[in-house]
């Protein structure tokens, strides 16, 4: 895949994260919190369903290779969806995301130095803290 494809694709998916939340924590208010994360999840896996039947190329038999703890992943993006639901009707979409992306930046930059999950071992230095102080700056801000 090309850098700029890729680039496209994260910017398709800052989009689609920047709006889930709201729509997600609205659906929470008419039907429930924790019902609002099932039905997200649930429209994702018919989605997701078809686009592998009529475009997948992967191979599901190697399913019983995969690592368990990879398996966790499931649960991780159910704690996502969740908690954004709780957190947008409390502080709102912008700051609960912000919070939400430093946060995820932290844990990224510490599983890069340490290379874990397969990841390129990228070592934490100077410049990748000022960009977090920098982001934590803006929460401040933004949560003003």
């Amino acid at each position: 895949m090309s850098t700029f494809v890729a680039i496209l694709l994260a910017v398709l998916a800052g989009i689609c994260a920047g709006i889930q939340p709201g729509i997600n924590a609205g659906v929470g208010k008419i039907i429930g919190s924790l019902e609002g994360a099932l039905v997200s999840f649930g429209v994702g896996f018919f989605i997701l369903l078809g686009i592998v039947t009529f475009f997948g190329s992967g191979d599901f038999s190697k399913i019983t290779v995969v690592p368990k703890p990879y398996f966790l992943a499931g649960v991780l993006g159910a704690i996502v969806v969740t908690s954004l639901i709780f957190t947008v009707s409390a502080i709102g979409s912008a700051a609960s995301l912000t919070i939400l992306v430093a946060v995820q930046l932290i844990v990224a930059m510490v599983v890069d130095h340490f290379g874990w999950f397969g990841a390129v071992r990228i070592p934490i230095d100077f410049y990748r803290i000022g960009g977090l102080v920098l982001m934590l700056l803006g929460i401040k801000m933004i949560m003003k």
